[in-house]
């Protein structure tokens, strides 16, 4: 089986993998680069630090889309893929959010009330 676009932290690894002509990620990636990272389960890597950290871009710009509807807020909860659950803290505030729209028994197109639009701005 050829193993193809491999990453590690480890130099010794990746000399060995030169050495071999393994395929591997050629873009250097870190936390605080502007290149892109590396994703692993969902989450980015940066490789020389050893850091797995949640980068918001995608969802940031998806999200300065500005809608104030109860589809809107659930598609933006579809869109953080956490297998870890490092987001969990933050993810279950927009969940509960989800769970007074129901309450309320909002419709999926219509505008959030005042109280609940508030709590989505923060």
């Amino acid at each position: 089986m050829l193993l193809r676009k491999w990453r590690t932290n480890s130099k010794q690894l990746n000399l060995l993998w030169q050495q071999e002509s393994t395929e591997t990620e050629s873009s250097e990636t870190s936390a605080i680069d502007l290149r892109p990272p590396t994703k692993v389960l969902g989450l980015a890597w940066d490789p020389e630090k050893d850091l797995i950290y949640f980068d918001p871009k995608d969802l940031l710009k998806f999200m300065s889309r500005r809608g104030d509807s109860k589809i809107f807020i659930l598609s933006v909860v579809g869109r953080i893929f956490d297998p870890t659950g490092i987001l969990g803290p933050f993810v279950i505030i927009l969940k509960c959010l989800l769970q007074d729209l129901w309450t309320l028994g909002v419709d999926w197109d219509f505008e959030l009330p005042p109280k609940l639009r508030h709590k989505w701005q923060q």
